[in-house]
């Protein structure tokens, strides 16, 4: 599909001559964040098939309006589903390397399952500007060492400290809303309030397995589609525990009004199981 040879003017370019490369279309944004890392493409079908490419090969990212286009080394293509979006971490690890934000994979997800589409995803490498057959890599940023030498070394401790203590709200949003992944979590991210139901849930269960509602709090505002969406995270989070907690209190202490409401129902419960031979 393309050939490459050095480019006699330049000792950073190169020359390619290609045979009807396949364009894959995207926003201006979206081909500008290659030139940021941007590493996958999300499809609601199968990219291989559609633009009948394999490993190795080689599109070009470019606006339907026109501008800079981006030539990409095909990788590996996988199915994303409901299931996989749920799991911990994979939202923010998605928008690493899609350059996008958490939510937006949930709203995809969402989408494709109302229209009964299977979302793929496509791991590229950008290559560089693509203009006439000749690929110019993008500009490398200059970084003096000592910065560099700090930059790694802060992400070496960031990924012992991951590794050796995983934080308190991830356990616990990972333990309590597990429960609601898979579909009801995809339908829930674009349907804020559904997911303040699911949240006010797990925020019940937690608090009643002894937990403190600032833990709870705090996981909802780190991990809740929803409170990212609301653009107040802890606002958001404070309101869904301060929510449950007044519920709880209530269902503790009950009002002289609620007590005889709760007798007035266990009598007609009981009548009802004896008409039904159930209190013999």
């Amino acid at each position: 599909m393309a050939a490459f040879s050095k480019n006699p003017a330049s000792a950073r370019a190169v020359d390619m001559q290609v045979m009807d490369l396949p364009a894959v279309v995207q926003t201006q944004a979206e081909v500008a964040a290659f030139s940021d890392g941007r590493s996958q493409l999300t499809f609601d079908y199968e990219p291989h098939a559609v633009y009948g490419v394999l490993e190795g090969d080689i599109v070009i990212a470019q606006a339907q309006g026109g501008g800079e286009r981006v030539a990409l080394r095909v990788q590996g293509q996988h199915r994303i589903d409901a299931r996989l979006a749920a799991q911990l971490g994979a939202a923010q690890r998605w928008a690493d390397l899609e350059k996008s934000s958490p939510s937006a994979l949930f709203q995809k997800v969402a989408t494709a399952h109302s229209e009964d589409k299977q979302l793929w995803g496509l791991r590229v490498e950008p290559m560089g500007t693509y203009d006439r057959g000749q690929i110019t890599p993008f500009p490398v940023p200059e970084q003096s060492q000592p910065l560099a030498a700090i930059a790694a070394e802060n992400a070496s401790v960031s990924t012992r400290q991951e590794h050796q203590e995983p934080p308190i709200a991830s356990n616990l949003y990972e333990r309590y809303g597990s429960q609601y992944s898979g579909v009801m979590a995809a339908v829930a991210a674009s349907n804020p309030k559904l997911q303040q139901q699911l949240d006010s849930f797990m925020a019940k269960r937690a608090i009643a397995d002894g937990h403190s509602g600032e833990a709870v709090q705090d996981a909802i505002s780190r991990h809740s589609p929803a409170a990212q969406q609301s653009g107040q995270p802890n606002v958001y989070a404070k309101n869904v525990v301060t929510q449950v907690k007044r519920e709880t209190a209530q269902s503790t202490n009950p009002t002289p009004k609620q007590r005889t409401q709760s007798q007035g129902q266990n009598r007609a419960k009981r009548v009802k199981a004896k008409d039904n031979g159930m209190g013999y």
